[in-house]
């Protein structure tokens, strides 16, 4: 068996880091083209949360790109974000009858952003969300950040 040395094995770490740099850029490419997609033609209920969002001046990201990497800093997964509110480090996920069926999936979803982005609040908002005061009161309330 032929003895690597130090140098050879520095070859093969910064081989092994370009491979996950041109994987996540492929990856990223893709996940960034899915959203700008996704920006054309927004639901009903995504247009309904930009009207509240712009009507109280709120800055936010609509589709946002959101990667999930293992701890070598390969993405395994990207999510993304329908609306991101950045002063509030805050997600709002908009969820017509479609989430109905994926529930599960929106948990673990939720779990991963989570888990990798610590400091952000995830909220899911509903058509009759709209029409609840206290839920109104308690969206209002994250995005004034209190």
């Amino acid at each position: 068996m032929k003895k690597t040395n130090y140098y050879e094995k520095e070859t093969k770490k910064e081989e092994r880091m370009r491979w996950i740099k041109e994987y996540n850029s492929s990856i990223s490419e893709t996940a960034e083209e899915y959203a700008r997609d996704m920006q054309e033609n927004p639901s009903e209920l995504e247009s309904r949360m930009k009207q509240l969002l712009d009507s109280k001046n709120i800055v936010y990201d609509f589709q946002r790109v959101f990667n999930i990497k293992y701890k070598n800093g390969r993405i395994r997964a990207f999510y993304i974000a329908d609306f991101y509110v950045p002063s509030s480090n805050l997600i709002i996920e908009t969820d017509g009858k479609f989430h109905d069926k994926q529930v599960e999936y929106d948990d673990i979803r939720t779990k991963n952003i989570q888990h990798s982005y610590p400091n952000i609040k995830v909220i899911r908002w509903r058509w009759n969300d709209f029409r609840s005061i206290r839920k109104l009161k308690k969206l209002n309330s994250m995005l004034s950040g209190k």
